[in-house]
């Protein structure tokens, strides 16, 4: 989408397509917007401890709901749907 004249050889070295995210990226995108790492800089308890399991990530979730959350908003969006900026709200 862009001019020739800013893609013309020795202007750009290097070019990148991107392609609209699929359920993985999705999933993945949704964890990194509520994300778990924050209870465990702030608390006692880490991922590893079966205590954990039971605190919940800030948003009042269990980590199992947040991961069932993820999967369950990936299956929503189809593949190749939107760009990764569509999802995020910034196109």
């Amino acid at each position: 989408m862009l001019d020739e004249a800013l893609i013309r050889p020795g202007r750009a070295d290097l070019s990148f397509e991107f392609h609209n995210a699929n359920s993985d990226q999705i999933e993945r995108m949704f964890k990194a917007f509520y994300p778990i790492e924050e209870i465990e800089k702030e608390d006692e308890f880490s991922v590893s401890s079966p205590l954990f399991a039971e605190k919940n990530t800030g948003t009042g979730l269990t980590v199992e709901e947040t991961d069932a959350l993820a999967k369950k908003y990936a299956s929503l969006v189809p593949d190749d749907l939107l760009s990764t900026a569509a999802i995020q709200g910034e196109d």
